[in-house]
């Protein structure tokens, strides 16, 4: 019968996969972790494939502006070609009677397919706040990307005041596999 490994063993692996990350050597295989890695300490930093970038604004961020605005960006360097999950969320509130709100994400500058999200705010009926929320995963290629998190605001009275955006890279998808140029290209209004 098989014993599951304590948890003082794990925690142990864990920190020692943590602690070589740091202190890895530029001799490594990228994107692969092995027993040997763990041994001879050459774990280095493309191994560890995972990358997050996240943003919050606990204060008004958007105010006195009508149309389409950024409310919050942030910066992700994919390592290879995988796939983003991205979140992004604002307080969205307006004393206008019979107004919307909008937010979607858009990546290097180009709407995220899917990702359009439209708010219904009314206060004479009593519905002035709701949250703005969406999210989207979608596949990228390797290099230095720009997620934003862009909200439409109809009326000067509209606020999106507490924000926030996060995306998290992951290398393959359920399967395992890369997207394809054609995926990567499909995910994007062009």
């Amino acid at each position: 019968m098989a014993h599951p490994a304590s948890r003082s063993t794990v925690l142990t692996i864990a920190v020692s996969v943590a602690a070589l990350s740091v202190v890895g050597t530029s001799a490594y295989a990228a994107g692969r972790i092995t027993g040997s890695d763990l041994k001879d300490k050459t774990l280095g930093p493309d191994d560890v494939l995972v990358r997050v970038a996240a943003k919050q604004n606990d204060g008004p961020t958007l105010t006195g502006v009508t149309g389409p605005q950024t409310a919050l960006s942030v910066s992700i360097t994919a390592p290879t070609k995988g796939y983003l999950v991205v979140e992004g969320s604002s307080d969205v509130h307006s004393s206008a009677v019979g107004s919307f709100a909008q937010c979607f994400i858009t990546l290097d500058d180009h709407y995220v397919l899917g990702s359009y999200r439209t708010i219904g705010l009314d206060a004479r009926s009593g519905n002035a706040e709701e949250d703005c929320i969406t999210g989207v995963t979608f596949p990228v290629a390797a290099g230095k990307h720009k997620v934003r998190l862009r909200a439409v605001t109809p009326h000067i009275t509209t606020v999106f005041d507490k924000t926030a955006l996060s995306a998290q890279f992951v290398p393959f998808n359920g399967q395992g596999k890369r997207p394809s140029k054609a995926e990567i290209t499909a995910a994007l209004e062009q």
